[in-house]
């Protein structure tokens, strides 16, 4: 259930993005996401197995929407998009 939440305030937050055309927030947010998913799923693996690496990939979504969660919501209460 978690997941679904958090998975929507970074899509939002992409396609936001993509309407104003921020190509360099675009470009940072996939990086983000990618370096940290594959960081922590190259080291937890060995100790639970595939489990750890879907859980790598929810707290890299996690941690990404704590970052943006903050900027999205001040566009969306500005009216700016």
């Amino acid at each position: 259930m978690e997941k679904g939440w958090v998975v929507c305030i970074n899509s939002f937050f992409m396609t936001a993005n993509q309407v104003k055309r921020q190509v360099f927030l675009i470009l940072g947010q996939s990086a983000f996401l990618a370096v940290t998913s594959l960081a922590l799923g190259y080291r937890l693996p060995d100790k639970t197995g595939i489990e750890e690496i879907g859980a790598a990939y929810l707290f890299a979504q996690s941690l990404l929407a704590l970052i943006v969660f903050r900027p999205l919501w001040r566009e969306l209460k500005g009216g700016k998009l």
